[in-house]
């Protein structure tokens, strides 16, 4: 009896042992690893960013793997891009940042000076490496500073028109950035502006773009028009503080 049960016992530790071996393969030495605190330091040390966010248990990110690789190998002459994986078993905190409660979840950061939630592209086709690296060259949401370089993003895209993200600077967020990665804003083609970048004052062709979307600096009243559950709804909001928080509007490409 106590033979059988030494070899019940080895057994148990023989398939433990290969279990956690199968959990270990989510992570890729040859792919940069990402906690919370290295992760905007990494990010921001190249221009742009492939980030692949996973769980040990999760045998699509354990596929997803080898392909983020050979993407990565693709990518490598570009010095300007990042590919990088995140566990969010550990970095829960990042995981509530980014949603990626679901896994894996490959995200693109197109500006990693913008770590906002929700400036960024998010992977929908199947996990290869082509499609992978196919899609890091776009669409996603275009970071605009005038109102010239919204025309141009507006015809550039083909289609009706742009919907157009108005925040105060990458580094806070308001009510708005919530409803920013809403469905009814993916489906279309989106550009975002700041009213302030980093900490830098607010030059002229900002200022103007602000002022062309009806968002007057210096006036008490803000015209917005809000996204709310697929529909446009335009209204009044008075804010005590006289320059505009955020906004988000519908640019069509005849306007």
């Amino acid at each position: 009896a106590m033979t059988r049960r030494s070899r019940g016992s080895g057994v148990i530790q023989m398939v433990t042992k290969g279990l956690m071996a199968l959990l270990l393969q989510v992570n890729s030495e040859r792919i940069v690893s990402l906690t919370e605190a290295t992760f905007a330091e990494t990010l921001r040390q190249s221009q742009k960013a492939l980030v692949a966010f996973v769980t040990p248990w999760c045998m699509a990110c354990r596929l997803l793997m080898p392909e983020l690789e050979k993407a990565a190998d693709a990518l490598a002459r570009d010095k300007s891009m990042l590919v990088a994986q995140c566990d969010v078993s550990t970095e829960t905190r990042l995981a509530q940042i980014y949603s990626a409660w679901r896994t894996p979840l490959v995200m693109f950061f197109p500006d990693t000076q913008v770590l906002l939630p929700g400036l960024q592209a998010i992977f929908t086709g199947q996990l290869q490496h082509a499609s992978l690296v196919a899609f890091t060259a776009g669409p996603w949401p275009l970071k605009v500073h005038s109102r010239a370089e919204l025309q141009e993003a507006v015809q550039d895209n083909g289609r009706a028109g742009t919907f157009v993200g108005f925040f105060r600077s990458p580094q806070h967020a308001g009510p708005l950035q919530e409803l920013w990665p809403l469905d009814c804003l993916r489906r279309h083609s989106r550009a975002y502006a700041f009213a302030r970048w980093g900490n830098q004052s607010k030059n002229e062709s900002e200022k103007e773009l602000w002022r062309w979307a009806g968002l007057e600096f210096g006036s008490e009243a803000l015209r917005i028009k809000e996204v709310q559950q697929g529909q446009m709804l335009k209204q009044e909001i008075k804010y005590s503080d006289p320059e505009p928080e955020e906004a988000i509007v519908y640019v069509r490409s005849d306007d």
